[in-house]
């Protein structure tokens, strides 16, 4: 199985999230350490050349399967903004 993680970011006072995803592609392979964040986890990553931290929102799990690809399990993770305090209390000094 193939993992394939996409990280979205929904801003505050929007009812969904952007179409767009992070700058590099994730994929994992089965076998492979694979990082998926938790619901309240802080994450940090680039989108368009900028490299921001966030908290997740919520995660989704789809599974599918084509003869070309075999089988996949894609990982939507919605973010959101992290407040400057708690962007701070979460990094190490």
């Amino acid at each position: 199985m193939t993992y394939k993680i996409e990280f979205q970011h929904k801003s505050e006072g929007r009812l969904r999230p952007s179409d767009t995803s992070q700058d590099q592609e994730l994929i994992f392979k089965q076998g492979e350490f694979i990082p998926i964040p938790n619901v309240g986890d802080s994450v940090t990553y680039s989108h368009d050349n900028e490299r921001r931290s966030y908290r997740v929102f919520s995660r989704h799990f789809s599974y599918s399967y084509t003869p070309a690809e075999g089988e996949l399990c894609h990982i939507n993770i919605v973010v959101i903004d992290l407040s400057n305090d708690e962007e701070a209390g979460r990094r190490k000094g």
